[in-house]
């Protein structure tokens, strides 16, 4: 999907983007979550760069895609909006009820937290 193609499915299914500093502050501020030097947690803030990520990615209808460290779901969300199934590897557990909430658009059958592997 291009940058045109994204827009578009964001305002038609009028889903929240995580992808700004705001909407990041908030998630953090109001589940207190406290950033792990020793992980090196840095969060995806930059619409721009996650629209690039995403066009470069190619996920489409059809893909299932495995994320690596999702910290609170900002590429995981928009990657759920096209790929048939996304499964995200996070090691701190205390983002798993932030995934929780935040992926909830993301439909259960489409989405996989920490499955065991």
């Amino acid at each position: 999907m291009d940058t045109a193609q994204l827009k578009k499915v964001y305002k038609e299914t009028k889903m929240d983007r995580l992808s700004s500093h705001q909407a990041t502050k908030e998630v953090v501020q109001k589940h207190n979550f406290k950033f792990s030097k020793s992980l090196g947690q840095n969060f995806l803030i930059d619409t721009n760069v996650i629209d690039r990520i995403l066009e470069g990615a190619r996920v489409k209808e059809g893909d299932y895609v495995i994320e690596v460290g999702p910290g609170i779901g900002t590429l995981t969300k928009e990657m759920g909006r096209s790929a048939e199934k996304v499964v995200a590897i996070e090691i701190d557990k205390t983002l798993i009820p932030i995934l929780e909430e935040t992926l909830e658009e993301v439909k259960n059958n489409k989405r996989e937290l920490n499955p065991r592997i």
